[in-house]
């Protein structure tokens, strides 16, 4: 038969598996009316060591520093000093969230919530507008969002592909591989 080894040679198939995981962290849309104060979440995985967090508004302006779980209030940009607050109390579960008091339409735009240590960056939309229906503004009690909140989330996207290695290409790889 031709085609196939001969007695004492040996044919080696292999199989690689190659796989990458994708994470996007999706952007979370709040809407408030002028004059309203909004949430703007934050919130990761507990952490037992103090952590910085860094928000940031579109023009890259200071929102809030908050350097190893102490919110530092001198460094925020004069727009929103005194209109943005955080709690402490929460930092040691992971909140990160900044009330944002007495919005706005300036204030509407794109935020960013950045956490170095774990290479994370959660992104809020603000929407301001001028004349808002009250009973519209407020989730079903049901809802697990803020007030005015809604998607947000990560996506994992797992992504992976299967090769057949044939023979010559398998002796190369493992040839210059372990070189």
């Amino acid at each position: 038969m031709t085609g196939l080894p001969s007695e004492g040679q040996v044919v080696l198939w292999g199989l690689m598996l190659v796989c990458t995981v994708t994470t996007e962290t999706a952007q979370l849309k709040v809407s408030a009316c002028i004059g309203d104060s909004i949430l703007l979440p934050c919130v990761y995985e507990v952490s037992s060591q103090p952590v910085s967090v860094f928000w940031r508004d579109e023009d890259n302006r200071v929102v809030l520093d908050i350097k190893q779980n102490v919110p530092n209030y001198s460094t925020q940009d004069g727009k929103f000093r005194d209109r943005v607050i955080s709690d402490l109390e929460l930092y040691r579960k992971g909140n990160f969230s900044v009330t944002m008091r007495d919005v706005l339409l300036s204030d509407s735009g794109l935020y960013d919530c950045v956490i170095p240590v774990l290479s994370d960056r959660h992104k809020v939309s603000l929407t301001v507008s001028e004349r808002c229906d009250k009973a519209a503004a407020t989730p079903p009690p049901s809802s697990p969002a803020a007030p005015g909140a809604s998607g947000g989330g990560t996506t994992v996207t797992p992504t992976c592909f299967i090769f057949l290695l044939t023979p010559p290409l398998l002796h190369c790889l493992t040839a210059s591989s372990f070189l």
